[in-house]
């Protein structure tokens, strides 16, 4: 059952109890979700689960909510996923928001999203130019959407100590992933994590008229 949030969207993980003179209001994503953070109502307006939610019929989706902003992230190809979660990447207020890619043109997809450096890593060592350009040298959460096992097996190392790392591009078959250096793994609080996407249930004759009334919603 969804309730509507101080920001007026209906949300499944928020919940509030204001019943004979209780007081209560929370976030049950954010409370089920390791160093999760805290919830505060003004949170809501920023959030877009709710859209999320709206937008993906798939029954196997698992959110996890980790408010951090300025938090670094990284995405690996710079496609049609890589525009979306760089996309999502400025929304969550995240920085510095990197773009990794092959081809020199997605610098300029990079730049008309507010993205703050671009690394072509078949011409660039990615950790070296981090540090040049940005002062830092590892990274908070890696979005893999490349589908690349040469740019997985080059950005795992670059995991901050308790970073997370996404995979959202499929491998080609047959593909295998080398962790270089496995002892870099090993954080200095939480530890670091590796991740796989669920691709969902897409019904093209329903799901694209939906996304379609979405857009013209503004949502």
């Amino acid at each position: 059952l969804a309730m509507r949030t101080p920001a007026g969207s209906e949300c499944p993980h928020y919940f509030e109890d204001f019943h004979r003179g209780r007081d209560r209001q929370e976030c049950r994503l954010i409370d089920r979700t390791p160093a999760g953070g805290t919830w505060a109502p003004d949170l809501c307006g920023k959030c877009r689960v709710p859209r999320i939610v709206m937008a993906n019929a798939c029954p196997n989706l698992v959110l996890e909510a980790r408010v951090r902003p300025g938090e670094s992230v990284m995405i690996v190809g710079i496609g049609g996923r890589g525009t979306c979660l760089m996309k999502a990447a400025r929304f969550s207020c995240a920085s510095p928001i990197i773009g990794v890619d092959v081809h020199d043109s997605k610098k300029d997809v990079l730049k008309s999203l507010h993205g703050d450096l671009f690394i072509n890593f078949a011409k660039e060592n990615i950790e070296e130019s981090l540090q040049r350009e940005l002062g830092i040298k590892d990274v908070d959460v890696i979005l893999d959407a490349s589908g690349s096992a040469r740019s997985i097996a080059d950005t795992i190392p670059l995991l901050a100590s308790d970073g997370r790392y996404i995979l959202v591009g499929f491998l080609k078959p047959g593909d295998s992933i080398e962790i270089k250096d496995p002892n870099r793994l090993f954080g200095m609080s939480e530890g670091k994590t590796i991740k796989a996407t669920q691709g969902g249930r897409f019904s093209p004759s329903k799901d694209i008229p939906h996304y379609v009334k979405l857009y013209q919603a503004g949502l």
